[in-house]
Parts: structure tokens; sequence; C-alpha cells
């Protein structure tokens, strides 16, 4: 028996576990292999460096969000 299979108990989930108000919020998008290799590859770059940049993504993406609500 799958419980998400049965309307009413997945409406009750649904109904109580909803945030009712989210303001902002801000996301980066930075784990597209397909693409970064299609960058990598128009300007030149060693594909073996999307590593590198995925990694700074993530660490500028938390300085900018420092520790605030609605960042992820």
């Amino acid at each position: 028996l799958a419980l998400r299979k049965d309307e009413a108990i997945n409406h009750i989930h649904w109904a109580t576990t909803r945030r009712r108000d989210i303001p902002s919020l801000m996301a980066l998008a930075c784990d597209h292999r397909i693409q970064l290799d299609d960058v990598a590859a128009k300007a030149g770059a060693d594909p073996s460096r999307i590593h590198e940049f995925k990694v700074l993504t993530v660490k500028a993406a938390a300085k900018v969000a420092a520790g605030r609500a609605g960042y992820g």
C-alpha cells in the first residue's frame, strides 16, 4: 500500500506540511555538465577545470548567502 496513492491522506499531507509564505528564494544551479562542457569548449578551457569552477560557485554562493534564510 502506497500512502501517496490514497487521495485523502495525500491531501492531508500537502495541506499540513506546506509553508504558507516564501517571500523570496535565491538559488544557483551550477551542476549542468553538458552546458559546462560546451562553455569550456567554446572558451578553449580545459574541461578538467570544471570541478574547480563548481567548487568556486558554491563558495561564492555561500559567501553571498552569509547564513541568511532564503538562499540555497
